[in-house]
Parts: structure tokens; sequence; C-alpha cells
């Protein structure tokens, strides 16, 4: 369940005012569901918008996702767009955390960087990305259905060997940081070794593949893909064997398709991979 701010006034909110204050926002993509998605100046991906029917009222309700990558830069922004909304429609802001009223006489306070309401968000959303990683879902930079903000993974790469190495080979053999799960030597995460940064989850399966997924924390989805295709690449140049999407083998037309798709938003490739799954055929039974 995403983060929900909501803007409400004793006068019912209608889809005519949802329009209305949405045309002040730079960036704004209406979805099919009636939702807008609301994109940053930076083209960052901010928050949803949406009209709620109560049993006796109509209220605006704005929805970040909790596994967003930049979900603090993004959570924040959605109270200033909240306000501005509120003022606009001379209405209030209300936050779902303990449904207290948002002004901006108490917004810098609220929103304090050492202050206990964001530590404590800031520490949900650590919590939500390693679920992510350590579970086998992936991230949705915006909520879909205004609900759902987190997936089963849909960008999973796989090298078939004809013989597995280790973790510790492919760290010597191609200069990587790999930093290895507790209590195991087959599962592990690729570092950036000069930034530290982690990028990609690797995984020496029983069956004999190798499974390379993106590791989801505060990086974008297209510099996350690359990283997991390249490394999918080196250990089939080093190894041996094919490189596979799913079940697939990573051709040469669905490689470029693939390096097409994922300059989308995850939340996007994800639509993309459920619309297109059995004309790819990327689960072979």
């Amino acid at each position: 369940m995403p983060f929900n701010l909501y803007v409400n006034r004793e006068k019912p909110i209608t889809e005519a005012d949802l329009h209305a204050v949405v045309k002040a926002c730079p960036h704004a993509q209406r979805m099919p569901d009636g939702c807008y998605r609301l994109t940053n100046h930076d083209n960052v991906p901010t928050a949803t918008v949406s009209l709620q029917n109560l049993d006796d009222a109509q209220r605006l309700k704005l929805s970040v996702s909790w596994t967003h990558y930049r979900f603090i830069y993004s959570w924040s922004n959605t109270f200033d767009i909240a306000l501005h909304f509120a003022e606009f429609l001379k209405g209030r802001v209300i936050e779902e955390s303990h449904y207290s009223e948002v002004t901006n006489a108490n917004i810098d306070s609220l929103l304090d960087p050492d202050g206990v309401y964001v530590q404590r968000h800031l520490k949900l959303w650590r919590k939500f990305q390693s679920e992510l990683n350590d579970e086998g879902f992936a991230y949705l930079e915006f909520p879909e259905n205004g609900v759902i903000d987190k997936v089963n993974e849909y960008f999973v790469l796989r090298v078939s060997p004809p013989k597995l190495g280790t973790l510790e080979q492919l760290e010597k053999q191609l200069g990587w940081a790999i930093r290895l799960a507790p209590n195991s030597n087959s599962k592990g995460v690729i570092f950036d070794d000069k930034t530290g940064a982690p990028y990609t989850n690797i995984l020496l399966r029983k069956d004999g593949f190798v499974q390379i997924r993106p590791f989801y924390f505060d990086k974008p989805f297209n510099e996350l893909t690359k990283r997991a295709m390249d490394a999918a690449d080196a250990i089939a140049s080093l190894w041996g064997g094919k490189v596979q999407f799913f079940s697939r083998d990573l051709d040469l037309n669905l490689r470029e398709e693939l390096n097409e798709k994922r300059e989308l938003l995850g939340v996007e490739f994800h639509q993309w991979i459920m619309e297109n799954g059995s004309r790819l055929e990327l689960i072979k039974r």
C-alpha cells in the first residue's frame, strides 16, 4: 500500500476540480483509470493524484509508492503539491500516518530531515526496499491501480554456462566487488567498485543457471537494468552459455526490444511485460 495524503473540504471535490488543479502541474499524465501521474521538473516520478469517493463526500488522494527509488525526495515534494492543491480548492491536507492536518505553518517542522516523522518514514522505506531484494519483488515508481506499490520481479536474466564456477571466481576474474549474502556462497550482490553502490543481485542456482536481477534501492530502472545486462553478458563471455530473459534466449531481436523498453519507468516496463508476455514467450513450460 502506498503512502497517501488527502485533500478535502466541506464542499465535495469534483472531477472538474481534479482536472483544474492538475493543470498547474508541469508534467501530468492522465491514465486510463482516471488518475494522474505527476512528475517533477527534473523528470523524477512523484505521485499519483486521483478522486476518491467516500460515502458522503469526495476528496483528492495523492499516493507515493513506498518502493520508489527516491522515496523521501518524491514524498516530501508531494506535501508541497498537496498544500498547493488545498490552497487552490480552499481545502485542507490530511496525512495518513496520524490523520493529522498539514499546513504551511507546520510543514517545515514536520519535514525536518532529522525529525522523528521523516526518520520513521526513511526507516520504513529502507525496510520495504530490503524486502524487494530479499523476497524477489520489484519496485514501482508510481502505485498501480492506486494501491499496488510492489510486484513480482519483472526483469530476470539468466546464463546457462556448461559448468558453474563460484562467486569468488567471478569476483577475481572480472574484477567485481561481490558481497555474499549471510550464510551463503551462492547468493550475493554486485557493487560498483568505485562508488560502493549496490546494483545487481546474483544467484548461482542449483539447476546450473546464473540468475541476475536488479538490486532495487536508490537508482532508476534504466540504470539498474543496463548493469544487469552487462553482468549477464560478462558472465556468458567468461564462462560460456547463452543469456536468457526469463526462459527465452536473448536473441538480437529481443535484445533490441529490451534495450528500447528498459528506458521506460519500471512501472511502465511491468505493464509492457504484462501485456506482451505471451507474445514474447518468456515462460516456456
